[in-house]
């Protein structure tokens, strides 16, 4: 029931909100648990490397957003679902390491990222194409 509310909140806040949605509530409860995963997650990753700099994360969008697209969710939105992210996820973290283990700069990894991104957006477009021309 929260995670349709979540979603209701998220698509038309409105229309949420005529429903008998609290949405203010809904909106303060996904910030809340979103800041308390990235704490426990900023708390994990700190133990993990014994340091802290300003920079540490500063990738992590852009490999959010490639795991995203990856995993089937479309650049525009309206589309996707919860399994085939984590799927995408799980692909990202196997070309991040292979990436790592084969010694890419990081610089490089970037590019291969952005380049992913890429490609996930124009197999989008392609895939909207052939299905509008087999309609």
């Amino acid at each position: 029931m929260f995670g349709k509310q979540i979603y209701a909140t998220g698509t038309n806040e409105t229309a949420a909100k005529f429903s008998g949605i609290k949405t203010r509530k809904i909106t303060i409860l996904v910030f809340l648990i979103s800041g308390l995963i990235i704490g426990l997650t900023s708390i994990l990753y700190l133990a993990n490397l014994g340091t802290a700099e300003p920079t540490i994360g500063s990738d992590f969008a852009l490999n959010a957003i490639a795991a995203t697209l990856i995993g089937g969710t479309l650049i525009g939105g309206g589309s996707g679902n919860v399994q085939n992210a984590i799927v995408g996820a799980l692909i990202m973290l196997f070309l991040s390491s292979g990436m790592i283990q084969c010694g890419v700069p990081s610089v490089w990894q970037q590019v291969i990222v952005g380049a992913v991104i890429i490609f996930s957006v124009v197999l989008e477009r392609v895939i909207q194409r052939f299905s509008a021309q087999a309609e």
